[in-house]
């Protein structure tokens, strides 16, 4: 994008805006992307008189549009990217074909080779527009006091092609939006006489394919269309391909199925491909994804800070390579760039703030979880995999899926659960069976619990995102013991993994769920000869903040009590008032949970981990002797445990006898 930038007065308003730069930098690297954004408005309404272009204008008024959303970062980068052009306004230059497509360090992500004629690239511009179509959700945007329909924001298309790496910085992915607006695969609808794309809060829409025979129409008129190389060329080859799919069932005017059997469960969707001939690149793929998984465990993974901000468990890059060369994994430190340089492309890896490629140096990067690739692949299930690098991409990121989910089966998860080594050990009717489990899974003293089972188990979690985990209808997932494995895992051995943080609940809906699964299908009643296991069954709803499932809990765990209760046939004097004992602990403990549920209509002990305001009455009660056992279970532990101030007991036991 070239720019006629011109100013009054140049030095002063150079001076001004670098100053704001250098000041507005530290403030966003440090997170505080408000105090940066308006830093930045500030000197650009100082500027304003001085700058003639109405660029400046544009930037001003859809940073103020973000800011009032309160996508403060977003505001920051256009104010950003509007200060460079004013700086610099030749040195940037335009992003054509030649330059944007034909580099080496081009940001095209979605291939793994660079194009080789126009026609592979109007192919692959063409996969990035079918991809925008289907990521993207169209809604109503008010844009200075007038309504548009059926439109986006310029920050939206960029926050998804970063995000699935298919560029790796928004610099980047604004030049090849910026590509597909000149080809008119893109309409502005908030600023019709502009003249670029842009990464703000302007508002755009999706061409119609009336639309795109028009442009085609006009493109193929061109005398540069003929030529190879230029960037008409490229994009009437994107048309065409564009104008083609259009023709088919996911094309660009219809909606993209929905691919259920690859979100729900992408390892039976890996081996009805393993069934197919695997091409070269297929198995490119796969060679890519299993040398993620072999170097993942060599690389240390951890929150790390610069500029006083902190990133989330990630790794530097050249310690990276220092690992993986040190484990002979590699015979150079260049081989080991170029390897970790395929995990980038890929999207297996990426740089924390998406704007390098794969360095061998201080910069740091992650790899990708399982949500991530999910959003990968689920964006480009569909798309026509004509390039080899499409299909080695889409291979990798498929397997590298599979790597990490695999090891979740019922079988490893139970047979820890249990502690035992088949599933002759599942469902035990013997009660020292129950009171040694119950140990091992923390309802006791917490010196009893299994740390060893927890910590075989809890990794397997991080890897199942809640709001993408899905096994209906999966016959060994909503099978008896299936079930069960569910509840262990989503119930039990969160709470006992992450202790006092937001994560011990994180997966309680997928628990809840499974025990609403079990007690439609009948397995409460019938499917277990141990009680235990339908007690087990239970604990989610004893979990729910929700007074429905409260009673729900209750009133079946009442009616299997008086079942088991008083059962005596075969069974000594010892057991029989041991049974009573386990009956009246958990129908204790049952109803406190409801009794705080039909209180509070929630668990106040919980509000520290989940950020929630503590009222005045669940502070009193907090406080006081009346809180059970249970209820404690969550605080804070070691170092974090010390900071919290704890007060006297208030002695509400004895007051309210009164």
């Amino acid at each position: 994008m070239k720019s006629a930038l011109s100013f009054r007065r140049v030095s002063p308003t150079k001076k001004k805006i670098n100053a704001a730069i250098k000041k507005g930098v530290t403030l966003f690297n440090n997170g505080r992307h408000d105090e940066c954004l308006d830093v930045y408005l500030q000197t650009a309404k100082e500027v304003q008189p001085d700058v003639r272009e109405s660029y400046l204008n544009y930037a001003i008024i859809d940073a103020e549009e973000l800011r009032a959303a309160g996508k403060h970062k977003d505001g920051a980068w256009v104010m950003r990217d509007a200060f460079n052009e004013i700086l610099e306004p030749s040195s940037k230059p335009e992003a054509t074909t030649a330059n944007m497509l034909h580099e080496d360090d081009s940001g095209w992500q979605d291939e793994r080779e660079a194009p080789q004629d126009d026609d592979e690239m109007g192919r692959a511009l063409s996969d990035v527009v079918e991809i925008l179509r289907a990521s993207i959700d169209l809604k109503t945007h008010n844009y200075i006091g007038k309504s548009h329909d059926e439109c986006f924001r310029g920050s939206e298309a960029v926050d998804l092609l970063t995000s699935l790496h298919l560029s790796p910085s928004r610099i980047h992915a604004t030049d090849k939006l910026a590509l597909l607006w000149r080809g008119e695969f893109i309409v502005s609808v908030s600023h019709k006489s502009e003249r670029s794309f842009h990464d703000g809060a302007r508002l755009y829409r999706f061409a119609s394919r009336a639309e795109l025979q028009s442009s085609h129409d006009r493109f193929a008129a061109l005398e540069n269309a003929k030529k190879e190389g230029t960037e008409e060329n490229c994009l009437l080859s994107t048309l065409n391909a564009a104008l083609d799919k259009s023709t088919k069932p996911t094309g660009l005017d219809g909606k993209r199925p929905f691919n259920s059997v690859l979100v729900k469960n992408p390892s039976k969707y890996l081996s009805q491909l393993s069934l197919d001939v695997q091409s070269k690149e297929q198995e490119e793929g796969r060679e890519i994804a299993d040398f993620c998984t072999e170097v993942e465990p060599l690389i240390e993974v951890s929150d790390r800070k610069y500029h006083l901000k902190t990133y989330e468990k990630c790794f530097v890059g050249s310690e990276a390579v220092s690992k993986i060369l040190e484990a002979k994994v590699v015979s150079s430190r260049e081989e080991a760039v170029s390897k970790m340089t395929e995990l980038v492309e890929a999207g297996l890896v990426y740089h924390v703030l998406e704007e390098h490629h794969f360095k061998d140096g201080p910069l740091f990067y992650k790899f990708s979880s399982t949500k991530e690739l999910k959003k990968s692949i689920d964006a480009i299930a569909n798309i026509h995999l004509s390039l080899s690098g499409d299909c080695a991409k889409y291979m990798a990121l498929i397997t590298r899926y599979h790597h990490l989910t695999c090891n979740l089966n019922i079988t490893s998860i139970l047979n820890d659960f249990y502690g035992c080594e088949d599933d002759s050990g599942w469902d035990i009717s013997d009660l020292d069976n129950w009171r040694n489990n119950m140990k091992r899974w923390g309802f006791g003293r917490r010196t009893d619990q299994d740390d060893s089972m927890v910590d075989r188990l809890s990794p397997l979690l991080l890897n199942v995102d809640p709001d993408t985990w899905d096994v209906s209808g999966d016959p060994e997932w909503e099978s008896p013991f299936g079930i069960l494995a569910q509840i262990a895992i989503f119930d039990q051995v969160s709470r006992s993994a992450f202790r006092g943080t937001p994560d011990a609940f994180k997966w309680d809906e997928l628990a809840k769920r499974a025990t609403k699964v079990a007690i439609k299908k009948g397995y409460f009643e019938s499917a277990y000869k141990s009680s235990l296991n339908r007690f087990v069954i239970l604990l989610p709803l004893e979990h729910s903040e929700s007074w429905e499932d409260q009673k729900l809990g209750v009133s079946l765990l009442l009616g299997m009590l008086s079942e088991i209760a008083v059962l005596d046939e075969g069974l000594s004097d010892y057991e029989i008032v041991k049974r009573l004992e386990f009956s009246k602990r958990l129908s204790v403990a049952f109803l406190e949970h409801a009794q705080v549920i039909a209180k509070f209509r929630r668990y106040p002990h919980r509000n520290r981990a989940l950020g929630r305001t503590t009222s005045l009455e669940e502070r009193i009660w907090l406080a006081s002797d009346l809180v059970p056992r249970w209820a404690k279970s969550q605080n804070p532990q070691g170092e974090e445990g010390k900071k919290v101030i704890k007060g006297p007991t208030i002695p509400l036991k004895r007051l309210t006898r009164r």
